[in-house]
């Protein structure tokens, strides 16, 4: 015995690139490139940098970083002002590891406690100081702060 069925199928229909030609279509044919395969052909898809990758695939190849998590590489965020490079090195200031003058101890509070660190460390074998420490020589990662100069433990 034999039945007869319909079958309906919906299409996606979307043509983000206003070319006559449905997204979905592009891609399956090949003449449309979806690095991330979420349905976008990359023309479409953000590419903030300009590169001709969108930013999903930048990241995803490891081509560009982020390091705020936030789906944006970090240049991107650097341009358009949504971070800030106080130090210059290509880095938003909310991804490099924090710095306060006279917290020893690192646990962010300026107080006895990094007295007691630093005397462990200086006397007794006590842990090192974190970075920057007391022996790296550098660009002050807090600068401006008008404390000091732009480096530090510099000759």
């Amino acid at each position: 015995s034999t039945t007869e069925q319909t079958i309906t199928v919906t299409v996606d229909m979307t043509d983000c690139n206003a070319n006559g030609s449905p997204d979905v279509c592009e891609i399956v044919s090949g003449t449309a490139l979806d690095c991330d395969g979420n349905g976008i052909p990359d023309e479409c898809d953000i590419d903030c940098n300009g590169n001709g990758i969108p930013d999903s695939c930048d990241l995803a190849s490891g081509f560009a970083e982020d390091c705020n998590g936030n789906g944006t590489p970090d240049s991107c965020d650097l341009s358009k002002g949504t971070s800030v490079d106080t130090n210059g090195n290509a880095t938003p200031d909310e991804c490099e590891p924090s710095f306060r003058r006279g917290d020893a101890n690192n646990d962010g509070n300026v107080d006895i406690a990094d007295a007691i660190f630093k005397l462990a460390t200086l006397f007794s074998g006590g842990a090192p100081l974190p970075a920057p420490g007391s022996v790296d020589c550098g660009l002050d990662p807090t600068e401006p702060d008008g404390l000091d100069g732009p480096n530090y433990n510099c000759p």
